[in-house]
Parts: C-alpha cells; structure tokens; sequence
C-alpha cells in the first residue's frame, strides 16, 4: 500500500516566485504528494491565489488554497492540519524547497508501509 502524503505549506507576504518555487518542488517530488495545501496567513496581496489558479491552469488538480486572518505561521500549518486529507503530511515553508528525492529518502524508513 503506498503511503499518501499532503504538504503544508503556509506563506505570509512570499513573492510568486517563493511560492511557486516551493509548489513546483513538491509537485516533482520523486515520491508522489497527493495534496498541497497552500495556507496564506494574511497576506497583503493575492500573490498566493495567483500562484495556485496558475497551477491548476497547468493541471494540478491537487492543490488547496485557504485564506485566513494573519494569525502566524503555526495557526497557519495548523490549519493546513485541519484540512488535509492523508494521515502523513510534511510541512514546507514558502521560502523553502523540498530535495527531488528527499519525501522519498523518509518514506523507506518507515517499516510496514502497510
């Protein structure tokens, strides 16, 4: 049974190329990310939004935006928390990029996938 895996991934004020640096990363993860849930903490500007309907404009279907008053980077992974589908979830910042092969470098270190 493969293991299904959402990424949180919570932004305040990042420019489109952060976020969307960051998207892409886990969107071309060489272990697939079934969900990315993209939480904007406030923002002052619809960069985030942008970014994801340019995204779904590509084909990923698997993203989620949600919107929230600024109340800070954990109340904004929490909830990503809240919404996620899938029982295992990484977090990555907007600012941050995840290695091509580094979901898939922590999958095979857990026993039993099943």
């Amino acid at each position: 049974m493969k293991i299904k895996v959402s990424c949180i991934i919570p932004t305040y004020n990042n420019s489109g190329d952060q976020i969307r640096g960051a998207s892409d990363s886990v969107l071309n993860s060489m272990y697939p990310v079934s969900e990315v849930v993209l939480v904007d903490d406030g923002s002052t500007d619809s960069t985030a939004f942008s970014v994801v309907k340019e995204l779904r404009e590509k084909g990923y279907n698997n993203i989620v935006f949600i919107k929230q008053d600024n109340k800070g980077p954990s109340a904004a992974r929490n909830k990503g928390v809240e919404i996620c589908s899938n029982d295992w979830l990484i977090f990555l910042d907007a600012d941050d990029r995840l290695l091509p092969d580094g979901l898939s470098a922590k999958i095979d270190k857990i026993p039993n996938h099943e």
